[in-house]
């Protein structure tokens, strides 16, 4: 996707499957020891069960920037 937000900047978002802890991925990503750590901004992670109330319209309790939701539509149709 590209963010209109930031004058159409390339935005990308990842799926993996690890057996990797989210702890465990958060104090790698903190060392930003990564040849591409420039290219990232943040995880994060959320439990399997609250995927489809992210994504519900009458969500407000996290805000969801476009290309995050795009994410999680397609992580949905494809493996929930």
């Amino acid at each position: 996707m590209r963010s209109q937000k930031h004058y159409g900047r390339p935005v990308f978002e990842f799926s993996l499957e690890t057996t990797m802890t989210s702890n465990q991925l958060q104090q790698r990503y903190t060392l930003q020891t990564q040849p591409e750590a420039y290219e990232t901004s943040e995880l994060k992670f959320w439990p399997i069960h609250q995927i489809s109330d992210l994504l519900s319209p009458s969500n407000t309790s996290v805000p969801i920037n476009p290309s995050y939701h795009a994410a999680l539509t397609a992580y949905v149709s494809l493996f929930c």
